[in-house]
């Protein structure tokens, strides 16, 4: 999500043709409730959605593809509606923060003939990177986390299970007999302990680079 929600605000930043459009398109998720957004999703993605008969046309298969039912493809397919569902709050705290760059620095680098990729890198990301920062430490937090759209998808089946889910299917389809809730939190606490020092690592990483004042 890091990356796709920093090159999808960016084109938005930058006007590109129809950009309209795509802003509405990738903001109704958001304004859907997440059970209506991912049973239309899973229709689109069915045997008979648009989007398995775009694949087959460009793949000139005449076999269907089962994109939430086969391991294959159940994985990337979940990634899609997550990446999806991302997308409009790094428009919301991206686009803010491209808002803020003076107009005359972009103008600058036009007159001296950058093109995007090199605006993007030597130019957006430096003046942006304290937002950058914060979503960057957001995300990292959220690792072991994700399991939402594995319950509204697949269920956990065909290779799409995350850790979190492993807990949440631990506490509430194991036995009530059983030492579950000792468990799910033994494994819920190992994995705390793995995230903590990745998110205090990048933290540091992070104040290390300093910001841009403008």
């Amino acid at each position: 999500m890091f990356p796709v929600g920093l090159i999808t605000s960016s084109f938005m930043y930058k006007k590109i043709l129809g950009h309209s459009v795509y802003r509405l398109v990738f903001f109704i998720p958001s304004i859907l409730s997440s059970i209506v957004w991912s049973t239309i999703y899973k229709e689109m993605v069915s045997v008979e959605g648009p989007i398995v008969k775009v694949l087959m046309w460009l793949t000139s298969s005449d076999e269907p593809m089962l994109l939430l039912a086969d391991p294959q493809y159940a994985l990337k397919t979940v990634m899609g509606y997550s990446i999806w569902m991302g997308i409009a709050g790094n428009f919301i705290l991206y686009g803010g923060a491209m808002s803020r760059i003076p107009v005359d620095v972009i103008e600058a680098g036009q007159l001296d003939g950058i093109g995007w990729l090199r605006e993007m890198v030597q130019i957006i990301i430096p003046l942006i990177f304290p937002t950058m920062g914060t979503l960057l430490l957001l995300q990292l937090t959220g690792i072991f986390t994700a399991s939402g759209n594995i319950l509204f998808l697949t269920g956990g089946a065909f290779d799409t299970t995350t850790i979190s889910y492993f807990i949440f299917q631990s506490v509430y389809k194991v036995p009530e007999t059983s030492n579950k809730y000792n468990y799910a939190s033994a494994v819920g606490l190992v994995f705390t302990m793995l995230t903590l020092p990745i998110v205090f690592v990048t933290r540091w990483l992070l104040n290390k680079i300093e910001d841009v004042q403008y």
